[in-house]
């Protein structure tokens, strides 16, 4: 029997739970796990490709913040001076290493030159990708092919490089880069979709499989983000460019990136309202989000890329 003082007390306690969540742009309990950004990853040596800009860009710099040896990686070498010297206002200098993630034969080149100058990686932060926006049928199959390159066999053929360095030191962690769409078939997304649901389905069993040896799997999955992903995403150059706003602040992601990797959690949803809430929708009731985004938010969201519209308006796609 539970006393109506007890019962009130319950109801209380939900209440600022849920009004903790819906003021929260990530996973509730990690909401309430503390983070000193100082030391907190002192004497750790950290490799994030795609650093060039955005994302990576930004966790560079909070990993040297936190006291990390670290390496960046991307493309274009000047931007990645660029993201260099910008952090060593704030401490060591990551070290640059240029390279294409598309080329295969530059994978091993790289990973070796990073082991002879630091000896082994201890967090290897993947996130290299591109995104799309244009619909399923207008999407040409090459397109879906080179995504999936990118986004996929790019990061599945850099971790096989890596993982046996940390197997034989018995501890490391493997950051992946993935998305909200890896868990919500997104709109506009289909392609991209299917490289980020490939990265969960590879890495929840990967970890499955390492976590004996002392490593630890980390799926970052991100809402819209401001960076280049968007602006650099595969389009129809018919349509008008459509807009991409309500977007969450590059070094608030980064920082609750870094809080998870902190942590060693396995995975992290990281987005403002009400797409945090939609996700868990789609996680726990299917059919009703499978609903929604059919008879709403998916053909509002194609409208808005016929005519230019913001993409990422959700309350708009509820009233037109």
């Amino acid at each position: 029997f539970i006393s109506y003082e007890m019962w009130k007390f319950l109801l209380i306690i939900l209440a600022v739970v849920l009004a903790i969540f819906f003021k929260g742009d990530v996973d509730l309990p990690v909401s309430f796990l503390p983070y000193e950004e100082k030391g907190a990853f002192a004497g750790k040596v950290v490799w994030i490709t795609g650093a060039s800009s955005g994302i990576g860009a930004a966790l560079a710099e909070d990993m040297v913040k936190a006291g990390a040896a670290v390496i960046i990686s991307a493309r274009r070498l000047s931007k990645l001076e660029e993201v260099a010297d910008s952090c060593a206002k704030f401490g060591d200098r990551p070290f640059v290493l240029p390279f294409d993630v598309t080329d295969f034969e530059a994978h091993t080149v790289a990973v070796d030159t990073v082991l002879s100058k630091f000896g082994h990686v201890d967090n290897f932060v993947l996130n290299a990708g591109m995104s799309q926006r244009n619909t399923a049928m207008d999407t040409d199959l090459t397109v879906t092919q080179e995504l999936m390159q990118l986004n996929f066999m790019s990061i599945v053929s850099l971790t096989k490089l890596v993982l046996p360095t940390m197997i034989a030191r018995k501890e490391g962690q493997l950051v992946v880069t993935s998305s909200l769409s890896g868990i919500i078939g997104t709109p506009l997304g289909s392609s991209y979709s299917a490289t980020k649901f490939a990265l969960h389905g590879y890495f929840n069993a990967l970890r499955a499989e390492v976590a004996k040896d002392g490593i630890s799997v980390l799926l970052v999955c991100p809402g819209p983000v401001e960076s280049e992903i968007s602006s650099k995403a595969y389009r129809n150059p018919a349509l008008p460019k459509s807009t991409e706003e309500n977007k969450m602040p590059t070094s608030r992601c980064t920082h609750l990136m870094a809080k998870a990797m902190y942590y060693k959690l396995m995975e992290v949803w990281i987005a403002d309202q009400p797409l945090l809430f939609m996700t868990y929708i789609a996680q726990y009731m299917p059919t009703a989000s499978n609903l929604l985004f059919a008879k709403v938010l998916g053909p509002a969201r194609v409208r808005a890329l016929q005519t230019g519209g913001n993409v990422y308006d959700v309350k708009a796609m509820f009233t037109k």
